[in-house]
């Protein structure tokens, strides 16, 4: 006969679950956590530690405890908003509707407008390397008018008979300078000298677009991935398996969003494909397994909306079926038997600093686990006992 017991004691906090499938581990926030909804479209740390989770039934807060009501500018629900911090510490918060900044001291949404007549929103915050900042949708470059407090028309881009999947732009701090993709035509902008300063042809429309250090990558429909080189116009084109273990992935996997974790590895969410990793030494993919049904597993349905790594180098994940939560950089647990301890107790190289620390103890036939979960100065504690016996 065998018997588990499992024994739980959760610390100022909601439980963490920590178990081990294919190394990596994740905890999971949805809507038993509090969120409103799980179709997860934006997360973003600001510089207090707090997380702006967006979602299609709004934007809440989450304080590592709890998240907010979802948060409402007048009659607006704010609905798949992302979130932008400038260096001031100011909020912007933009949609497909509104644009808004968000005063911390009375908690107050400010709303914004272009001038002339109101454009279709879901502009994209920028903020370059002297402090200016730049708002940019598929029709137009704005910039922000710090001393009046507007938005001032700064450049009209070329129209396009082709629409522009909506999130085809990103933007490179250090050299100031933003790439549009509109239709087949891939359009580098600098603000500064207002105006575009190359326009190249690619082979199909993007779906995303996406800075890393001296590369752009390019996210096309056809399923295809361009690697591009800034500084010498070099492309390396991948292609998204079709097949995972020689088993049909549904037909369209289009990379749709990015995220280099601290070790170093590539991370790409994608349109019905799950989440995959590049290995660029072989130039080849690997899909991370889901299992809804498994607590420790990636969970989920159809999408990836996100990928975005906070402050500490956890890893947020946005599908359907809420947010998934994983360290890349520190997965495994580390068992330590009762002979391996010292008098001075657990020794320091176990543990790392981290949003989730974990670590084993085995006395015995008895497994401690221990797990502390750390956002800002605060610490929470989980203690887990499992106890077998074997018969």
């Amino acid at each position: 006969m065998r018997l588990g017991l499992l024994f739980f004691f959760t610390f100022c906090g909601y439980p963490i679950v920590l178990l081990a499938q294919n190394n990596y581990l994740f905890h999971h926030l949805t809507l038993k956590d509090g969120l409103e909804s799980e179709f997860v479209q934006s997360v973003f740390q600001d510089s207090k530690g707090y997380y702006w989770v967006g979602t299609t039934s709004g934007l809440q807060k989450f304080d590592g405890y709890s998240f907010s009501k979802p948060l409402k500018a007048g009659k607006d629900l704010l609905s798949s908003s992302t979130v932008t911090e400038t260096r001031d510490g100011t909020l912007w918060i933009s949609n497909g509707s509104s644009l808004y900044r968000y005063n911390r001291a009375n908690e107050q949404f400010i709303a914004l407008t272009p001038e002339g007549e109101k454009p279709i929103m879901n502009l994209r915050v920028i903020e370059d390397s002297a402090g200016n900042i730049w708002l940019l949708n598929d029709k137009a470059l704005y910039k922000y008018d710090l001393i009046a407090k507007k938005l001032v028309n700064w450049l009209k881009l070329p129209a396009s008979s082709l629409a522009l999947t909506a999130g085809a732009i990103a933007f490179k701090k250090e050299a100031c300078l933003i790439w549009l993709q509109k239709g087949t035509t891939l359009y580098t902008i600098s603000p500064g000298k207002k105006r575009i300063i190359k326009e190249e042809k690619m082979p199909f429309q993007a779906a995303q677009l996406w800075t890393d250090g001296d590369y752009l990558w390019l996210s096309l429909w056809n399923q295809t991935l361009c690697r591009y080189n800034i500084l010498t116009g070099q492309q390396k084109w991948f292609t998204l398996p079709f097949t995972v273990d020689g088993s049909p992935v549904i037909d369209l996997a289009v990379a749709n969003c990015f995220a280099r974790d601290k070790t170093g590895r590539l991370w790409i969410g994608s349109v019905d494909g799950g989440m995959w990793y590049l290995d660029e030494r072989t130039n080849k993919f690997a899909r991370l397994k889901p299992d809804n049904y498994k607590s420790e597993s990636f969970h989920f349905n159809d999408m990836v909306y996100l990928i975005k790594m906070d402050n500490a180098g956890t890893l947020w994940v946005g599908s359907e079926r809420g947010i998934n939560i994983f360290n890349p950089s520190y997965q495994p647990f580390y068992t330590i038997s009762n002979s391996e301890l010292s008098t001075n107790g657990i020794p320091a190289s176990n543990l790392r600093q981290q949003f989730v620390y974990a670590f084993s103890m085995v006395f015995n036939k008895i497994i401690f686990t221990l797990s502390i979960h750390k956002i800002e100065k605060t610490i929470r504690l989980k203690f887990c006992c499992k106890i077998k016996w074997f018969c």
